[in-house]
């Protein structure tokens, strides 16, 4: 599987998952310790390409993950040239009502 593992990121409140090239299944599955690791209270994520089965695969184990951590959250979907899944919580739970 592919990912960037030499990124150094701080804390963040929103992450946008657009790279590396989808694989077939599990894409961009490295955003996982990302998430687990440096996620605020307040978060916005967006993943790109949300019509995918890889991608979906991951977005299922963000979604996990975020539960077992004890976070709310909501999540949306925005279809334009691809899908976008939106997962936000805290303060930005209301940008997955913009679809």
């Amino acid at each position: 599987m592919q990912w960037y593992s030499d990124v150094e990121l701080r804390n963040f409140d929103l992450l946008l998952i657009d790279g590396p090239p989808g694989t077939e299944r599990y894409s961009r599955f490295g955003c996982l310790e990302l998430i687990r690791s440096r996620i605020s209270k307040d978060f916005l994520i967006i993943m790109d390409d949300g019509q995918r089965q890889g991608e979906r695969d991951t977005v299922a184990n963000i979604v996990n993950l975020l539960r077992n951590a004890g976070l709310a959250f909501r999540m949306n979907q925005l279809q334009v040239r691809s899908t976008q899944t939106v997962i936000a919580g805290g303060r930005f739970v209301a940008a997955t009502y913009y679809y």
